[in-house]
C-alpha cells in the first residue's frame, strides 16, 4: 500500500517525530496543524495517515516513535546512496544521474591530501592526463602518489629488460617531464617475448586518501576521460579503499610488480 510516509525525506520525518513527542502537534491531525511542514495535497495525505494511526489506537508518543524509526531508516538509505555514485563518459549526452569521468578524476586529484593510487592499462601519448597529478603533488609535497601501469613494447619488437628500459626513458621524457616524480610500477609479464607468457595490467582505478575508490572501464587517458563511452562507480568506503591499496602493496612486496626506475 502506497503511503506518503514512503516518500517523505529524513528531515520532515525527524521533525514530525520531535513535534509529536513534544506536544507541538496534537490530535486531531488536521492539515492546518501540518501547514508549516508540508504544502498542498501533501498536508491532506499526511493528515489522513496520522488520523489513521490515531483511530487505530496509537498515542502521539507511539506515532512519534514510528516517525523517528522511519527517519533513521531514511537517513541510512540516503547515506548508502551517497556512498556510491555512477560515473559516466558519453560524447553524445549526459549520463542519467551520473558524474562525468574526467570531472570526477580531477576532483579526486584535487581533494587528495595524503595518498593517491592510480592504476591503468594504457596512457596518453603525452603528459596531458598526468599534468593534474603533477599539480596535485606540487600543491602538496607530502602527497604519496603510486601509479601502476602496463608495459607492452612488442610492436617495437622489444621484450624483457630492453622493453622496460625503452618504456622508462619515454615515460619520464614525454609522459612525466616534471622533476617531482611519483612511484611507478609495472607487471613484468607484459614484456614477455612469448605471447603465451604475456599478461597485461588491466585494472583501472583511483584510490584517494584511503577513503574513496573509483573503479572504471576508462583508462587514464584523455580519450577515456573525455570522449569514449565509459562507465564506472566511485565508492566512499574506507575499508574497501584500504583493501584495494593493500592488494597492490602486496603485489609490490612479493615482486609481482616491479618499480619503474626513476
Amino acid at each position: 500500500m502506497s503511503s506518503i510516509l514512503h516518500r517523505l525525506p529524513h528531515s520532515i520525518l525527524d521533525g514530525l517525530g520531535r513535534a509529536l513527542s513534544s506536544g507541538r502537534i496534537q490530535p486531531p491531525y488536521s492539515g492546518l496543524a501540518l501547514r508549516d511542514r508540508l504544502a498542498g495535497n501533501d498536508q491532506a495525505l499526511l493528515s489522513k495517515e496520522l488520523e489513521g494511526f490515531r483511530k487505530s489506537g496509537m498515542s502521539p508518543g507511539q506515532i512519534a516513535i514510528v516517525m523517528e524509526l522511519l527517519a533513521t531508516e531514511r537517513a541510512r538509505q540516503q547515506s548508502d546512496h551517497d556512498k556510491i555514485q555512477m560515473v559516466w563518459t558519453d560524447p553524445y549526452q549526459d549520463g542519467p544521474c551520473a558524474r562525468d569521468t574526467g570531472v570526477l578524476a580531477r576532483e579526486l586529484l584535487g581533494q587528495a591530501t595524503r595518498s593517491l593510487l592510480i592504476t591503468t592499462f594504457s596512457i596518453s601519448r603525452n603528459s596531458t592526463t598526468f599534468q593534474p597529478v603533477s599539480e596535485a603533488m606540487n600543491r602538496n609535497p607530502n602527497l604519496d602518489v603510486t601509479i601502476i601501469l602496463n608495459i607492452d613494447m612488442s610492436r617495437q619488437n622489444l621484450f624483457g629488460q630492453s622493453a622496460a628500459d625503452a618504456f622508462t626513458k619515454d615515460f619520464w621524457m614525454t609522459k612525466w617531464p616534471w622533476p617531482q616524480r611519483p612511484k611507478v610500477f609495472y607487471d613484468p609479464r607484459g614484456t614477455a617475448r612469448n605471447p603465451m607468457d604475456r599478461a597485461i595490467q588491466h585494472s583501472k582505478c583511483i584510490v584517494a586518501d584511503l577513503e574513496r575508490v573509483f573503479v572504471t572501464s576508462s583508462n587514464y587517458t584523455e580519450s577515456g576521460q573525455l570522449r569514449n563511452v565509459e562507465l564506472g562507480v566511485v565508492i566512499r568506503d574506507g575499508e574497501l579503499a584500504v583493501r584495494v591499496v593493500e592488494l597492490f602493496r602486496n603485489f609490490i612486496a612479493q615482486g609481482y610488480l616491479l618499480p619503474l626506475p626513476a
